[in-house]
């Protein structure tokens, strides 16, 4: 049962963690770079 509680325990976290990034925004920063990053590998960026 213990570790049921900190499964749950864990996702609502990162839930709230995951919340808090979109409405900062920072899930466009992450996806820019992701981009740039990906365009280097590929010798375009």
């Amino acid at each position: 049962m213990k570790k049921h509680y900190l499964t749950m325990a864990l996702m609502a976290v990162s839930a709230v963690m995951i919340i808090t990034g979109v409405l900062d925004q920072q899930n466009q920063t992450v996806m820019a770079k992701a981009i740039k990053i990906c365009l280097e590998c590929i010798g375009i960026g």
